[in-house]
């Protein structure tokens, strides 16, 4: 039992830095995608 919790936890923490760096990948294009263009966001209340 300790082994499998030992083992979920190391992958919760390799998922979680890979899910990091595909994220700030993702971001940095769409920064630059939609740099110089207005943007208008709608928000729903």
């Amino acid at each position: 039992m300790a082994t499998t919790r030992w083992r979920d936890t190391v992958k919760r923490v390799r998922l979680r830095k890979a899910f990091r760096k595909i994220y700030t990948k993702l971001v940095r294009e769409l920064e630059k995608k939609f740099s110089g263009k207005v943007r208008i966001q709608q928000v729903r209340m």
